[in-house]
């Protein structure tokens, strides 16, 4: 398992300074799960609730968050832009942070929120910071499912992960 970047780690110090409830998902989340895979972002689905993304939005402001392709238009960080743009790419002080409204993960690539995510999701520990992170088997499926290249690259490594893991349970 690779270790995580400072920058990234910083970006969930921020997170859980301003008390943001989210499920890791992605690159990240296949790091903390075991995989031996490289990523420079953060993938987060949060809680979907006007509390949450104004926490959410104040966690942002403080990591120095722009529009990512849109770094010189000054949009501003709200708890209703959040909530409304189902996946927002931004880049930050510290690097990418996407947060993502809901992923392709159940059966036939039916769309997992917050709520679904969390239901089977793993803790892990982070510069001592408790964090969701969505189950491996709905990492799997929504990289299955997304197709881009990228995903269909780190797959392999992803489903023998999920096999060994099953294979250890079972």
């Amino acid at each position: 398992m690779r270790r995580l970047s400072k920058n990234i780690r910083k970006i969930i110090k921020v997170l859980d300074k301003h008390k943001v409830e989210y499920v890791i998902v992605g690159g990240v989340g296949s790091i903390l799960l075991g995989a031996n895979i490289f990523t420079k972002d953060i993938d987060v689905c949060p809680k979907n609730d006007k509390e949450n993304f104004s926490r959410l939005s104040e966690a942002l402001k403080e990591l120095g968050g722009k529009l990512r392709g849109a770094e010189d238009v000054d949009f501003p960080i709200v708890p209703e832009l959040l909530q409304n743009i189902q996946i927002g790419t931004w880049t930050t002080n510290y690097g990418d942070f996407d947060i993502i409204h809901d992923i392709p993960a159940g059966v036939d690539g039916a769309l997992y929120a917050y709520d679904q995510l969390i239901e089977n999701q793993v803790d892990k520990t982070v510069v001592g910071i408790r964090v969701h992170v969505a189950s491996l088997k709905d990492i799997v499926a929504s990289k299955r499912f997304a197709g881009r290249a990228k995903d269909l690259a780190v797959l392999p490594e992803l489903e023998e992960l999920l096999k060994q893991q099953e294979e250890d349970l079972g």
